[in-house]
């Protein structure tokens, strides 16, 4: 559907960690950077499995994650499951997100129309 233009972006859920044994974090997004054909790509971040693992109870993980993705050509940004998450500030993420990551506002994306 991307490569022939039907749809204006990409959202793939990328709900692993770093390093996992099946679905490493690093791979799916170098992956999608490789297949967006043209669209805009936002990566879906699993906020939602703060402390569900070791993986998830390190504190860096999710930063990290952040900073993969705004490395990472052909990816315009990032989206986070669910919000009610982020109500309850797990491991202090939403205070580094609001004071760190995102203390000025997201631009309007440009939309990359295909002919």
């Amino acid at each position: 559907m991307a490569e022939k233009g039907w749809i204006d972006y990409v959202a793939p859920q990328l709900y692993w960690e770093f390093g996992h044994r099946v679905a490493p974090f690093e791979t799916l997004l170098n992956w999608w950077s490789k297949h967006t054909y043209g669209r805009n790509c936002y990566i879906g971040l699993g906020i939602y499995r703060a402390n569900s693992n070791a993986a998830w109870r390190d504190n860096t993980q999710l930063p990290r994650q952040i900073e993969a993705i705004r490395n990472t050509p052909n990816i315009q940004g990032m989206a986070f499951y669910s919000s009610s998450i982020l109500m309850k500030n797990p491991k202090g993420w939403s205070d580094s997100l609001r004071l760190n990551y995102f203390k000025e506002p997201a631009a309007l994306p440009v939309m990359n129309w295909l002919k």
